[in-house]
């Protein structure tokens, strides 16, 4: 899943103090076996954020980099996305729009097959080469992040029919799995 940033009908969020979004701890490499998402709502103060009008698009982002929903697409998928992680209010001009800290953390793909490299003592895998997941390790899931990317969403291909369903706009799903039952896409993030 990635937000539409080639077309002007598709804008985003920008936040100036990035640190409110540092998630990821410095040496995720090194412990990506065991890392877990920070917890952020019970310290969250709503920021304020630059928008790039964004009248037609229900995933923002924030900083082009992290997963952002509108009003009208927390309303539509809110439970799939409460169930997975956090939505976090942002305020802005336009109104209110949700960070989401995807806390839904899986050990699903398959190191033996997957190409990985290691840096600084961990593994981290790229998403241009392809991912090979655990097949029954992806069953229920919706929306979820593996160890060995920490910066990027995964959804399920229930998620992207969800997504059409509701006719969300700014979406742009990625099929990164040859069996369409399963993993469909990825955001980078």
């Amino acid at each position: 899943m990635t937000p539409i940033l080639d077309n002007p009908l598709y804008g985003g969020l920008a936040l100036s103090h990035g640190e409110l979004l540092k998630t990821y701890p410095s040496d995720w490499i090194k412990n990506y076996k065991t890392w877990q998402p920070k917890l952020l709502k019970p310290t969250w103060s709503p920021p304020q954020v630059t928008t790039v009008p964004m009248k037609f698009t229900d995933f923002p982002c924030v900083n082009m980099m992290y997963p952002a929903f509108s009003q009208r697409a927390v309303d539509l998928l809110g439970n799939v996305l409460a169930a997975n992680g956090e939505l976090l209010p942002i305020n802005h001009k336009e109104g209110i729009s949700y960070f989401y800290n995807c806390t839904k953390m899986v050990n699903c793909l398959d190191l033996e097959k997957t190409k990985v490299t290691k840096l600084n003592g961990g593994l981290i895998t790229s998403t241009m080469d392809p991912l090979v997941f655990i097949e029954e390790m992806l069953q229920d899931l919706t929306v979820f992040k593996i160890r060995t990317q920490l910066t990027e969403l995964f959804c399920s291909q229930t998620f992207v029919d969800l997504v059409n369903h509701c006719g969300l706009q700014g979406f742009s799903f990625i099929r990164i799995w040859s069996e369409p039952r399963i993993v469909e896409s990825v955001l980078s993030s």
